[in-house]
């Protein structure tokens, strides 16, 4: 950890953020974090950064009919890790390029595209003018890491600390 955190220190950052368990998605960045190169909001998004260096609160994104939002969907690519900043996320560059239109970070670190999927099903409260869709690196990555992979689910990170086999002798 040392030489990595010598070569990249934000990584620090994104280690610290820390993970929790949540319905469906099986786990979910922390809320309310921040670090200098990393930030969650009150739900455990990374936040975007509008083209003036401000944080955008998702919540007024969706509700501000004047300026429409838009998401982008995927796992840590488009949540940015390795980044060193929010403001240097893929969603966050989206503001710097499209002065009409509020990007907002729909990123899952080491989610699938089913996760992906169910992140925005469970978070989205408002009809989006763009979803842009980054996936399925870790459905080709967890299809080969995986012992036993779902033909329907795939495989997903962590897997093995949540199912619990017990056996039952009678």
């Amino acid at each position: 950890m040392k030489l990595r955190y010598e070569m990249t220190p934000q990584m620090k950052d994104y280690d610290s953020v820390g993970e929790s368990f949540r319905p469906y998605l099986m786990r979910f960045d922390n809320a309310n974090k921040s670090f200098g190169a990393v930030s969650t909001n009150c739900q455990g998004f990374r936040n975007s950064v509008d083209r003036n260096g401000c944080t955008i609160d998702h919540a007024k994104a969706f509700s501000d009919k004047a300026n429409p939002f838009c998401i982008m969907l995927g796992s840590s690519a488009v949540f940015g890790v390795g980044a060193t900043s929010d403001a240097t996320s893929m969603p966050s560059f989206m503001n710097t390029l499209r002065h009409d239109e509020t990007w907002l970070n729909f990123g899952g670190r080491a989610y699938n595209s089913t996760q992906e999927l169910l992140l925005l099903t469970l978070h989205l409260k408002a009809k989006p003018k763009h979803i842009v869709v980054f996936s399925g690196v870790n459905n080709l990555t967890l299809a080969y890491l995986a012992e036993k992979t779902s033909g329907i689910y795939n495989s997903f990170f962590g897997e093995s600390i949540c199912f619990i086999t017990i056996k039952i002798n009678f």
